[in-house]
């Protein structure tokens, strides 16, 4: 039953692919059918809730950190979608366990420095953030979370000398970094700035 849930879930059958799970799950309760049941609800469903729900049952039967992560993203989803059952605190409860197993895994740092920012805990959002970027430096969306973390907390000058760094690393992000860059002037007020970076992204998507 796993291998046709396979086999459908890659021809975008992902109710076809649920029904497989829940048989192999019927038969034999297993780790793979439940985290491919989460994977479904998480990616194709935004079923966050339901998605953690899973993960929790495969952690059950075997504990590992990309699980622990998989549940902590699902609650994080689910607790911005202000769902009854679940909270930010508990998923950063559940990245704190992942990083307990594996202390430097930058999957479980960004997402805990994410889920600090959402809580307001900027500081600490930064640093768990600068960690996990100390650790793989090649991910972009660690850097725009942090750039978004300065941004809220009015620390807007930190935020601009990220800016020629992320050009740098990712300029296939450039026009993203452009209006990450945009939004920032806009919240500070700097109607001058706003224009100029308008231009820069008129100019960037006239190339194309």
């Amino acid at each position: 039953w796993n291998e046709l849930g396979d086999i459908a879930k890659i021809t975008n059958k992902h109710d076809q692919a649920m029904v497989c799970f829940d048989k192999s799950i019927e038969i034999s309760p297993n780790n793979y059918a439940f985290v491919e049941k989460g994977n479904i609800l998480y990616d194709q469903k935004k079923q966050y809730e339901k998605a953690a729900s899973q993960y929790d049952q495969a952690l059950k039967i075997e504990v590992t950190t990309g699980k622990l992560i998989m549940k902590a993203d699902a609650l994080y989803m689910s607790a911005r979608k202000n769902t009854e059952n679940y909270s930010l605190g508990d998923a950063l409860d559940c990245y704190v366990e992942a990083l307990k197993r594996d202390p430097e895994n930058s999957e479980a740092l960004g997402g805990k420095g994410n889920t600090l920012r959402e809580m307001k805990k900027y500081d600490d959002a930064v640093t768990s953030l600068n960690q996990s970027i100390k650790i793989d430096p090649e991910n972009y969306w660690t850097y725009k979370i942090k750039f978004s973390t300065y941004n809220e907390m009015k620390n807007y000058q930190d935020a601009i000398n990220m800016e020629n760094t992320m050009l740098e690393k990712f300029p296939d992000e450039e026009e993203h970094i452009l209006n990450l860059m945009m939004n920032l002037y806009k919240n500070s007020g700097n109607e001058i700035k706003v224009k100029e970076y308008k231009e820069k992204i008129q100019k960037l998507k006239d190339l194309k």
